[in-house]
């Protein structure tokens, strides 16, 4: 009696001891969740639930607004270029509100070059040699810009697009330097 005792309580915590196992592996973890206070948390969820469902889809909303974002800063790039250029055609030299432009215009090209995960390592090897011709590069290549973000998708980045950033703010410190 003894015996089949034990032989039963040895069946039922093998069993026991499989379920549990099959629980575990079945669960997944979600990778770079962070809690409310922002520290990682590798929570264990089932397939299928909605929790990671949402996390996914609030994820890939983000991504995409991200991405939106990127393109419009580069229009607002290729806009601001332009102006510039326009400005000094008009009146031979850049106003005082151009130098807001030109501000704003580094900004956005320093938040371009995050994005896509660029630095300012390089320098160009080709200087401008007039503050004419540093607007003129400046609007040709901010339009390349623009032209590049806008074939992207938010799963690629463009080396030739951070290239175009980083010339553009040296030409940026260039203009800036020459302003009269």
């Amino acid at each position: 009696m003894l015996s089949r005792l034990l032989f039963i309580a040895f069946i039922v915590l093998t069993v026991s001891l499989t379920v549990s196992a099959q629980k575990k592996s079945n669960a997944m973890t979600v990778p770079g969740s962070t809690d409310a206070s922002g520290n990682e948390d590798d929570q264990t969820f089932s397939p299928g639930d909605k929790m990671i469902e949402f996390r996914q889809k609030m994820r890939i909303k983000q991504e995409m607004e991200d991405f939106r974002e990127l393109v419009e800063r580069g229009e607002t790039t290729a806009r601001l270029s332009e102006e510039l250029l326009k400005s000094f055609a008009q009146n031979d030299r850049l106003a005082s509100n151009d130098a807001e432009k030109l501000n704003n215009l580094e900004k956005t090209l320093k938040k371009i070059r995050k994005f896509l995960g660029g630095s300012d390592d390089e320098a160009s090897e080709q200087k401008p040699v007039s503050l004419a011709d540093a607007l003129e590069k400046m609007s040709k290549i901010s339009a390349e810009l623009k032209d590049e973000l806008k074939d992207s998708t938010r799963m690629t980045i463009s080396a030739t697009s951070i290239e175009n950033a980083n010339d553009l703010l040296e030409l940026v410190a260039y203009v800036r330097s020459n302003m009269r």
